[in-house]
């Protein structure tokens, strides 16, 4: 009778293996992983909070503080923050046929715009740009006409935030936290206090560029939920800078103003210490002295010797170009912050600007979701809305207003083509109302046929017949728009 157990009669290696079982809760409906479970080796406390991941923080935070002390950093970066900040922004329904979604988006809009200081809490949730993840406590009250308003806020830095295994918000407190003592928990150098579900709905959490741990740094495990931010990516450029400034300012200090040789007999000892007290009044002490024994050349002198002026070249060469990687590392270019050469008719000038515009929307598009999760829903569901009725707005920046000049010249050659543009977009994009009723206008063409706006001509009207006639065989469909030489 043959064996029916498998692997019967094999040495155990050779034995098939029992299928393991699938993990429990894991699958469509779950992570199949979570971050400390795919490295080798990882760092967590007893309350499994995880380790700060910032390379920066990690490595030396002085230093990494420091960081925003260098203008090279904080120049653009404040450049950055401060046009993200200022974009347009607006709540809409994502059904406009539907009242009470349009109504909802109306009171959270002036919720929102009635916020203190609304443009520097959009800056600060921006400092994520620098730091990866950064986050606001909202002070909520009762309005009696908004039903709800944010009376305060309160940045958090972005280094006090911790996250447990699971992803779930800390915030790290010191001696001076007056909460009870069982809802704080040890983390790896202070104590952190894990917020519950009613404490996190008063949080606006912000974060860019989550990164998957590396499977061989245990110090990775907190990235997929910190994010990594250009701090990180300027660390060692900036180290770099640092050590090279360093040595421009010794060459520049020693040998900027050349060295002093100061000359003496030969073996006149007290020649020799005369000629050291003389060259030690001068203003440095870049000074030598030495002996001459020749009979033709004068016993006493001081002589200045010139320091190459390539060799210090050579060092702020070097510190420029870490300047720009830094400027790089947080804006994705560098012409929009400095000049540079591109040549004629290279594009280049072109591409940098275009970059730029994508790190603006990235930014903009990244906050606009962590405010529809963190902000909106939360307000719409505190004014009574249901849950499907809080997905049903959402929060969004708008575009960054194109060139006008640009876009003008291409809706020319648009409209001669034969193209049909519409008049709002374009009065839109100049900025220029509809005139009322009875005002005086600028414009000609006031002959018949012609429109009483001369932004119609442009836009291929004017021309067209009464209803019921037909149009005369020379009058064209679209007017020409001649564009003029530059």
């Amino acid at each position: 009778m043959p064996n029916t157990v498998p692997g019967a009669g094999l040495p155990p290696a050779k034995r098939p293996r029992k299928p393991l079982p699938a993990p429990k809760d894991r699958g469509p409906t779950g992570p199949l992983a979570l971050p400390v479970e795919v490295q080798r080796t990882f760092f967590r406390t007893a309350s499994l909070m995880l380790r700060n991941s910032s390379l920066a923080y990690r490595l030396d935070p002085n230093y990494s503080a420091m960081m925003r002390a260098d203008a090279d950093i904080e120049g653009v970066l404040r450049s950055l923050l401060v046009t993200l900040a200022g974009l347009e922004w607006a709540v809409v329904p994502t059904d406009d046929e539907n009242p009470r979604l349009v109504k909802l988006a109306e009171r959270v809009s002036a919720i929102i715009d009635a916020i203190p200081r609304r443009s520097d809490l959009f800056r600060a949730l921006h400092e994520a740009v620098w730091y990866g993840c950064s986050a606001a406590n909202l002070v909520y009250d009762r309005d009696p006409i908004l039903g709800v308003r944010i009376k305060e806020w309160f940045p958090f830095a972005s280094d006090s935030l911790a996250f447990d295994q699971y992803g779930n918000l800390a915030m790290r407190v010191g001696s001076a936290y007056i909460n009870e003592p069982s809802v704080t928990d040890l983390g790896f150098d202070s104590l952190v206090h894990l917020f519950d579900e009613n404490e996190r709905r008063a949080i606006v959490l912000h974060r860019v560029f989550t990164t998957a741990p590396n499977f061989i740094d245990p110090n990775t495990s907190e990235a997929v939920y910190r994010g990594v931010g250009a701090r990180d990516v300027c660390w060692y450029i900036w180290l770099l800078k640092q050590e090279v400034l360093q040595n421009a300012a010794a060459y520049i200090e020693r040998y900027a103003l050349g060295i002093r040789v100061g000359y003496y007999p030969a073996g006149n000892d007290a020649a020799k210490s005369e000629m050291l007290t003389i060259l030690q009044n001068l203003v440095n002490d870049n000074s030598v002295v030495l002996p001459r024994i020749g009979p033709n050349e004068s016993m006493y002198d001081i002589d200045i010797k010139d320091a190459n002026a390539g060799r210090a070249q050579i060092f702020m060469e070097l510190v420029n170009w870490l300047s720009s990687k830094l400027k790089e590392a947080i804006l994705g270019q560098s012409l929009s912050s400095e000049a540079g050469g591109t040549g004629m008719g290279s594009g280049v000038a072109d591409l940098h600007a275009d970059t730029l515009s994508r790190v603006i929307r990235y930014h903009a598009d990244a906050l606009a979701e962590s405010v529809n999760s963190d902000l909106v829903r939360v307000i719409a569901t505190m004014l009574g809305a249901s849950e499907e009725e809080a997905r049903g707005i959402r929060f969004e920046f708008a575009p960054e207003r194109p060139n006008a000049k640009e876009r003008m010249e291409a809706i020319q050659a648009f409209v001669q083509l034969g193209g049909r543009v519409s008049e709002r977009e374009v009065r839109d994009l100049l900025g220029l109302s509809e005139p009322e009723d009875g005002e005086a206008i600028l414009g000609s063409g006031q002959g018949a046929g012609a429109s009483d706006n001369p932004l119609a001509a442009l836009l291929g009207k004017g021309n067209e017949p009464d209803e019921g006639e037909e149009p005369a065989p020379e009058a064209p469909k679209v007017a020409a728009v001649r564009k003029r030489k530059r």
